[in-house]
């Protein structure tokens, strides 16, 4: 996907500031990873957990990426040919 050079500096932007603040837990969440994931103990349902808890984290990130990015696309829909990406699975 190219973006304006608009778009791509908001996503830069919003990603540092989302890296930050996990950056500022970052020994805290290597703990927890290491205690939900690697002990002799591993609970499914832990991992689970923090992982829904990592997805609600960044989600604002998430969405505002997401909408500065389609509203500074170099080639707006349909001329991005983006629906074919979907359409043959290539997304993700």
């Amino acid at each position: 996907v190219l973006l304006l050079s608009l778009g791509v500096s908001h996503r830069r932007r919003l990603i540092n500031q989302c890296r930050a603040q996990a950056d500022s837990n970052e020994q805290i969440l290597i703990n927890e990873f290491a205690k939900g994931f690697c002990s002799k103990s591993f609970d499914e349902h832990i991992s689970k957990e923090m992982d829904i808890n990592y997805k609600i984290s960044i989600d604002q990130y998430q969405n505002q990426i997401v909408k500065q990015c389609m509203s500074n696309l170099f080639k707006q829909f349909p001329e991005n040919n983006l629906q074919f990406l979907i359409q043959s699975g290539a997304k993700g």
